[in-house]
């Protein structure tokens, strides 16, 4: 065996689990997978190692030796998939599948490399480069395999069969009843088999990425309905409210009157009776009236309503918005979405100690032709973030949902959504 054979056989036995621990969740600690995935590619490595130093010739003389060798080795993957893996077995075996197919199409081509060219190290040399760059590739496509797979969660066994398939006539193509690299005519068939192949999970991905985005809009809408129909008897009470606000003033000026009347004549029951009168239409009120901070009803009615709630927490609270002439979004999305935000401030304050300052501020503003809108809240500095989306995991039962829809109505207005967190200040931007 020469040397650039000992270096393919170092990249490509360790290359399948990396592939393999990149798309899966980790059952044990990081520290722990890393190791225990190290101690597997060892032993790996050196099973191959015995197969070609001791049993080489008979793979070349017995093809479905090494058809019995290859499937063998998907085998010890799948099991050491679901030792290291938390996955349901469905989509475990989706995901050994799927890598041990990418790692024959990366074969297939580095061999097919060598015999256009007709020089062996080329083909190792190509194997070198190409595993790393696929390596690099999945962990870029990482996130989106695994938003297909989540939402397939429970419904993959459908869709097992296609890598499962695809695998057995990769096997069949490079082992029976002669090994590809003994059979070249047989090349162009194999790379055909892997433009199928690439073109069958990029048609997945759309599709079931579609289906995904789908159901998460027709949720997001459902849920910006109720949540709209809620804040609307909201701004309905804090209209009834204001109208009640309107007419006490005009007729204060009589009472007024009437009282002075009274304490000039000395009847102070009569006094008295008026200032309960007074007292029983503020407390009939309920809420305040509706400050204007923009040209839309509900989203002032929103606002007041969570600037009411901060200040009975004793939480010092500003807002500030200017006019939202030209930004086209729904408002009452956006009403929903300012709710989930300063209902999240308010309860990130609630959960401060006793003693330690609590505030928000909220500033929007127009840039140009988009509408800027920052929110910035104290906090106790324990928040984790998602790696790959950059929103605010939370880990307590019923929480999150509200990150999630103003995440879905950034998605569906091509808004940029930023989180951020500083000094125990966390801030939320959005760029409409």
């Amino acid at each position: 065996m020469d040397i650039l054979s000992v270096l393919v056989q170092i990249i490509c036995a360790p290359s399948i689990l990396i592939l393999i621990m990149v798309l899966s969740k980790f059952r044990y600690s990081r520290q722990t997978t890393i190791i225990a995935t190290a101690l597997m590619t060892v032993f790996l490595i050196a099973v191959d190692f015995c197969v070609v130093f001791f049993g080489d010739h008979l793979v070349e003389s017995y093809p479905l030796l090494d058809f019995i060798y290859r499937i063998s080795n998907i085998l010890v993957a799948a099991i050491i998939a679901a030792f290291l893996t938390r996955q349901q077995a469905d989509q475990m075996l989706f995901i050994v599948l799927s890598v041990c197919v990418s790692t024959y199409i990366v074969d297939t081509i580095a061999l097919t490399i060598r015999t256009w060219i007709g020089l062996y190290p080329l083909e190792l040399a190509f194997e070198l480069l190409l595993y790393p760059l696929m390596i690099l590739l999945i962990i870029r496509i990482r996130r989106p395999f695994l938003e297909v797979i989540e939402y397939m969660k429970g419904n993959i066994w459908p869709l097992f069969f296609a890598p499962a398939l695809l695998l057995a006539c990769f096997l069949l193509q490079i082992s029976i009843p002669k090994r590809l690299v003994d059979a070249p005519e047989n090349i162009p068939v194999a790379l055909m088999l892997c433009g199928v192949t690439i073109t069958v999970y990029v048609l997945f991905y759309y599709l079931f990425r579609a289906m995904h985005t789908k159901s998460a809009l027709e949720h997001y809408a459902v849920s910006m309905k109720l949540s709209a129909y809620s804040l609307e008897s909201k701004n309905n009470l804090a209209a009834q409210n204001e109208k009640k606000i309107s007419l006490f003033r005009h007729d204060l000026r009589h009472i007024t009157r009437m009282m002075a009347a009274c304490l000039d004549n000395g009847d102070i029951s009569s006094a008295r009776e008026l200032l309960s009168t007074i007292d029983k239409n503020i407390g009939a009120w309920g809420a305040s009236a509706i400050q204007s901070f923009t040209t839309h009803r509900l989203l002032n009615a929103t606002l007041c309503h969570y600037i009411d709630l901060a200040k009975e927490s004793k939480i010092d609270i500003s807002v500030r918005m200017s006019r939202m002439d030209g930004v086209v979004v729904d408002m009452n999305e956006l009403a929903v979405v300012l709710a989930n935000a300063l209902e999240n401030a308010i309860e990130a304050c609630k959960r401060l100690p006793d003693g330690a300052p609590r505030a928000i501020r909220m500033d929007g503003r127009l840039r140009g032709k988009q509408y800027f809108l920052e929110l910035v809240n104290t906090c106790d500095g324990e928040i984790s973030f998602h790696p790959d989306t950059g929103i605010p995991v939370s880990h307590e039962d019923g929480h999150g949902a509200g990150s999630q829809s103003i995440a879905y109505f950034a998605e569906k207005y091509n808004a940029v959504l930023q989180y951020q967190l500083k000094n125990n200040w966390f801030h939320l931007r959005l760029l409409i």
